[in-house]
């Protein structure tokens, strides 16, 4: 359904017809017979003038552009030439003008002659719109014309968050986008350009085992948590670094310079390292459950055993989406000997403590959320904290884990009869078929026919439905599936279908209910007696073998 017919855009107080011709070659050049497509533009039913072509207007912020008959055009049955288009409301961002004057009202030839004019008053919005009357002394309708400002990076990032970077003598600290955060009124955030043009005492960027000191990071690798701030043990306490914004314009937009303030709280020994290597991230199959081993966590201490190195949890596993539609629900740690067989288990006990030891022998384990995540990769983030024999501690250990989606569910569906009159057509919408799926977005749902109706037919858009058939649930929403009854006097008909994402499917029946319509004549019934006799003065009894209508 991807080529359309335009109409002319003119009135006629007749029904037009049109043909146009086409001819069929196929892929050794070889032309079909012609075909011939017949068109019939009906005429208004009205004579107030109207739009017959709204394509709106684009421009750049703060540009203007006169509004042109390829843009707006207007039909009349009447007179066209005594149209007038009078400003009523909209405007919010910009101002028309008439032949370089200001003006609120204008005709046909104004806009065919290219003298009106949107100026947008450069603020930093994308839309706007204008509602006019369109009116032709007689009769009058409104019209939204809609205005589409393409934004102009001209302003530079500025910084919505700066917090105090409190950090340990000698730790390592995750730089969180809740502590230093920046925006931009015309380009993405994500890609917001940090500048340090005066580095701290220890600067480190952590990405897998890959350990390097930046000069430069993005503001999406701040809520990637790739960003860690190192202290290096020095007797240093108070530290800074400044910063300055840029965008990917070019050239760049600069911002001022911007100074971020470290505080390094003294301790008397050294917490525990991160080893070389530990990843702290982890891809699993929602339907599976994964060890954790040294490769994904492993921090060291030259004082203490791994046995006596103790992870916490202090934040379980959470959803780092903001945007997340699932439930609380993020998975579990668990030890792998506290569950029978090593499988989804709802009834594992939560793990809050355990041991570099554990880690190190495959005692430890994840199992992603019980019930099904949907049809996109989640990302899951949990916080840990690890402490040594010394009490010195490690905070705000960010461990990503992404869980991968299963297509292991079919679609499910909700019915409500379709309701038809005798002999009519009724749309098939989603209010008498829902689909949905758990597991798989909606684009890939499709539904077959499997057995077509007994008293009727369906079709999608101007071609039948044959069993065997599909149709998408967008064809539901456009309302291009309908239902035809065959007249025939029936109360009720049955449709079955089949609902598949691709990989799963389901057959459901949907019903039809058949409203009848008195539109049949009474008959008598064959083989009754034609004479009715009886004695003068006496009564007989009417029976069902006299001569009665149904």
């Amino acid at each position: 359904m991807l080529i359309g017919y335009q109409p002319p855009n003119s009135s006629h107080s007749q029904r037009q017809n049109y043909e146009v011709e086409f001819e069929v070659h196929d892929l050794f050049f070889e032309r079909s017979p012609s075909i011939t497509v017949h068109m019939s533009v009906r005429n208004a039913d009205t004579n107030a003038p109207r739009v017959s072509w709204n394509m709106g207007l684009s421009l750049l912020e703060g540009q203007s552009r006169p509004i042109t008959w390829e843009q707006l055009q207007i039909v009349d049955n009447d007179n066209l030439n005594a149209v007038r288009l009078i400003t009523l409301d909209g405007l919010q961002h910009g101002r028309l003008t008439v032949r370089g004057g200001k003006g609120f009202m204008f005709t046909v030839s104004d806009i065919k002659a290219g003298v009106v004019r949107y100026h947008h008053d450069d603020s930093d919005t994308t839309k706007d719109f204008i509602i006019f009357r369109i009116s032709d002394g007689q009769h009058q309708t409104r019209h939204k014309f809609p205005i589409k400002v393409l934004p102009k990076d001209d302003s530079p990032p500025f910084l919505i968050t700066n917090m105090l970077l409190e950090v340990s003598e000698g730790q390592t600290v995750l730089l969180r986008g809740s502590t230093l955060q920046a925006s931009d009124m015309d380009s993405s955030d994500d890609y917001i350009l940090f500048n340090i043009t005066r580095p701290p005492a220890g600067w480190r960027n952590h990405e897998s085992s890959r350990t390097w000191t930046h000069s430069q990071f993005l503001q999406k690798d701040l809520f990637q948590s790739i960003i860690y701030y190192r202290h290096l043990g020095n007797e240093v306490f108070d530290d800074s670094f400044e910063v300055v914004l840029s965008d990917f314009h070019d050239p760049p937009n600069f911002s001022e310079s911007q100074v971020v303030m470290v505080y390094i709280e003294p301790v008397p020994d050294q917490p525990p390292k991160e080893a070389p290597g530990s990843s702290r991230c982890l891809v699993i199959r929602e339907t599976d459950v994964v060890h954790i081993t040294r490769q994904e966590l492993q921090f060291v201490d030259e004082e203490s055993p791994d046995s006596e190195l103790t992870y916490t949890v202090t934040s379980p596993p959470f959803y780092s989406s903001s945007h997340s539609s699932h439930s609380s629900d993020a998975g579990r740690l668990f030890l792998v000997d506290s569950i029978p067989k090593f499988h989804k288990d709802p009834t594992a006990p939560v793990l809050r403590l355990f041991t570099q030891h554990a880690v190190n022998f495959m005692k430890v384990a994840y199992m992603p959320p019980i019930l099904d995540i949907g049809p996109n990769p989640q990302h899951i983030q949990m916080i840990l904290s690890v402490t040594n024999h010394l009490g010195r501690t490690v905070t705000g250990i960010c461990f990503n884990i992404t869980v991968m989606p299963v297509d292991n569910q079919p679609p499910q569906v909700v019915t409500h009869a379709l309701i038809v009159d005798e002999g009519r057509e009724s749309p098939l919408s989603s209010q008498n078929l829902l689909l949905s799926d758990m597991d798989s977005r909606e684009e890939v749902l499709q539904v077959q026919l499997k057995t077509g109706p007994q008293h009727g037919s369906l079709r999608i858009g101007p071609l039948p439905l044959e069993n065997g058939g599909f149709f998408t649930v967008k064809d539901l929403k456009s309302l291009k599936m309908r239902y035809s009854h065959d007249g025939s006097e029936t109360l009720e008909d049955n449709i079955e279908f089949i609902a598949t994402d691709g990989t799963n499917s389901i057959t459901f029946i949907l019903k039809v209910k058949v409203n009848p319509i008195n539109d049949e004549v009474p008959v008598v019934a064959p083989g009754l007696k034609p004479v009715l006799s009886c004695p003068e003065g006496q009564e007989i009894l009417i029976t069902t073998e006299l001569p009665l209508c149904h």
